[in-house]
């Protein structure tokens, strides 16, 4: 099986998103970068450190 852990989250507020894409870095394999596209037309980017758990 597969376990999962709630590690972070991010708030968007009532902007529903509805794609969203999760990449490491080629430089920089430890920096993780997610991008969310919403309704309200726009690419929200986020970045963190991946801690390997």
């Amino acid at each position: 099986g597969c376990e999962m852990t709630c590690l972070d989250s991010i708030s968007v507020g009532m902007r529903p998103m509805v794609a969203l894409s999760l990449a490491s870095l080629p430089e920089n394999p430890g920096q993780l970068v997610l991008a969310m596209g919403g309704l309200d037309n726009k690419i929200h980017l986020y970045s963190g450190e991946g801690s390997g758990k």
